[in-house]
C-alpha cells in the first residue's frame, strides 16, 4: 500500500511540476503572441485606414488612435495568456484557481485558426521563410496548451484517486 501511495503521490508531483512549467510558458509564449499581433496589424495600417479620406481623419488623429488600439488589443492578449497561465500554476500549487479551460480551449482554437490562416496567407516561398519563426512559436503555444488541459485534468483524477486512498487507509486503522 505505502509503494502504491508513493508512486501515487510522484505522480501528483510530476503533473504539478509540469503544470506550473506549462503556465509559466504560456505568460511567456503570451508577451511574443501580443508582440506579433502588434507587428502585424502595425504592418496592415495602410490596409486599414485605406478608404478614410485626409479630411475625415487627418494623419495626425490616426497614429494616436493606432497607437492606443495596438496598446490595447496587446494588453488583452497578454491579459488572457496571464490568466491561463497563473491560473495553472495556482492549480498546481493547490490554490483555488478560477475556471480556465474554457479559456484556454477558446485560445487554442485561434492560434490553430492562426497557424492554418499563415499557411493559407503565404504562398511564396520566400515570405514562408520569414514566417517560419512565427509558425514554429504558434505551435509550441498549441503543444503547451493542450499539456496544460491534459494536466489539469490528470491532476484532478490523481488528487481525487489520493484522497479516496487517504480516507480508505484512515478507515482501516
Amino acid at each position: 500500500m505505502d509503494a502504491e501511495k508513493s508512486s501515487l503521490g510522484r505522480k501528483i508531483r510530476t503533473t504539478e511540476d509540469d503544470l506550473r512549467i506549462s503556465g509559466t510558458a504560456v505568460v511567456a509564449l503570451g508577451a511574443w503572441s501580443s508582440l506579433k499581433l502588434c507587428v502585424s496589424l502595425f504592418g496592415q495600417r495602410h490596409e486599414m485606414f485605406k478608404n478614410t479620406s485626409a479630411e475625415t481623419a487627418p494623419e495626425s488623429l490616426i497614429v494616436p488612435v493606432l497607437v492606443i488600439f495596438l496598446l490595447f488589443v496587446g494588453m488583452l492578449c497578454m491579459s488572457v495568456h496571464a490568466y491561463i497561465g497563473i491560473s495553472a500554476r495556482r492549480t498546481a500549487e493547490r490554490k483555488n484557481a478560477p475556471p480556465y479551460i474554457l479559456l484556454t480551449v477558446l485560445l487554442l482554437i485561434l492560434t490553430i485558426n492562426s497557424i492554418i490562416q499563415v499557411f493559407l496567407m503565404v504562398t511564396d516561398k520566400t515570405l514562408k521563410n520569414e514566417y517560419a519563426v512565427s509558425i514554429v512559436i504558434d505551435i509550441t503555444l498549441v503543444y503547451t496548451l493542450i499539456h496544460i488541459i491534459i494536466a489539469t485534468f490528470r491532476l484532478r483524477k490523481l488528487r481525487r484517486s489520493d484522497a479516496q486512498s487517504e480516507e480508505q487507509s484512515s478507515l482501516q486503522t
